[in-house]
Order: C-alpha cells, then sequence, then structure tokens
C-alpha cells in the first residue's frame, strides 16, 4: 500500500500511516508530519553513510527524478544535502565511484521536512 511521504535528504522523509519499507530500497526514511493545510515546497534532506569513510573533498553524485523534474547534481559525500522539491513522487539514486549505488523513492507532500539516511559501501556497483 502506498503511504503519503515528506523528505528530507540524507534522505528523510514525511509520510502520514502506512509503511515506506518497499519504496525506499537501500535507503532509510524517517517519517516527519505536516498540517493539513501545509503549503510551499517539501525540504529533503539526504545523509549519506560511506564505508569506508572518504575524505570531505569526496562528492557524490545525486539523481533526483520527480514526475516533472530530472537533475543531477554532485554534492558532499561527508555532509548532509537539503533539496527545496515540489510536492511529488521522486526517485533518489546516488553513485560514487567504486561505492554500491542508493535508491530511494518517497512520495512528498506540501511543506513537509523529511531526511533520508543511504548507505554506500566500498566494492561491487
Amino acid at each position: 500500500r502506498m503511504a503519503t511521504i515528506c523528505v528530507a535528504l540524507v534522505i528523510s522523509a514525511c509520510r502520514s500511516g502506512g509503511t515506506n519499507a518497499a519504496l525506499a530500497p537501500r535507503a532509510t526514511v524517517t517519517p516527519c508530519t505536516t498540517s493539513a493545510a501545509a503549503t510551499g515546497p517539501a525540504t529533503l534532506t539526504v545523509q549519506f553513510t560511506v564505508t569506508p569513510t572518504v575524505s570531505d573533498s569526496q562528492e557524490v553524485s545525486v539523481r533526483l527524478e520527480g514526475e516533472t523534474m530530472r537533475n543531477t547534481i554532485r554534492v558532499s559525500a561527508t555532509q548532509p544535502s537539503q533539496f527545496s522539491l515540489a510536492k511529488g513522487v521522486y526517485v533518489v539514486r546516488a553513485n560514487l565511484p567504486g561505492y554500491t549505488s542508493a535508491e530511494g523513492r518517497v512520495a512528498l507532500t506540501a511543506g513537509c521536512e523529511a531526511t533520508m539516511a543511504m548507505t554506500l559501501r566500498k566494492g561491487a556497483k
């Protein structure tokens, strides 16, 4: 069953009811709450756990794919990244050369603040 989810990227998400286990493979989504009257963009916070750790200058390629937008951006592998996004369903993919990729899917509602945590491990892609 589908849950309503707000996301903050590590990747954290807001949701109301249900389960999101099937929506966030290789990612952990943290639920958040929003009022029914919330408006404006959602905030998605994504945080990475990279094993073994990497230097502060290392960047992760993050692909955000929504119903009306697609964008790839490079962000710090060691610091949380925040994205301001319109409501909708998003697939988030993280890639770091030499590490496994991570992917999560989340449905954002207006004004939601959510977080998604993604783990990248040294090894196969």
